[in-house]
């Protein structure tokens, strides 16, 4: 979107989202470059409807995303920050 145009894109290979495919829950860790933010981390199902929301604070090594009550499926991640977005599949057994 226009508003948050300025925003840089996390480098492939930077954040790691695990186990994939999932089952009860997920794992998602970034390299140390990028915790100096605080980012919104909002997980979507293939329809587009927001399905989970969280706040990873800074400095956090890992985040922890719960997939207890999901249907399964495919599922967008997407972090972003002042600075930075990024958007992650995960498959949710």
């Amino acid at each position: 979107d226009l508003v948050n145009s300025n925003r840089e894109y996390i480098a492939d290979g930077s954040v790691q989202l695990f186990p994939n495919p999932a089952g009860d829950f997920a794992t998602l860790t970034m390299d140390e470059q990028y915790r100096s933010d605080n980012y919104q981390v909002v997980m979507y199902d293939l329809g587009g409807s927001e399905v989970w929301r969280g706040v990873w604070g800074q400095a956090y090594e890992f985040m922890t995303i719960p997939l207890t009550g999901l249907a399964s499926g495919f599922y967008t991640v997407r972090m972003s920050s002042d600075k930075y977005t990024m958007s992650v599949k995960l498959i949710h057994n």
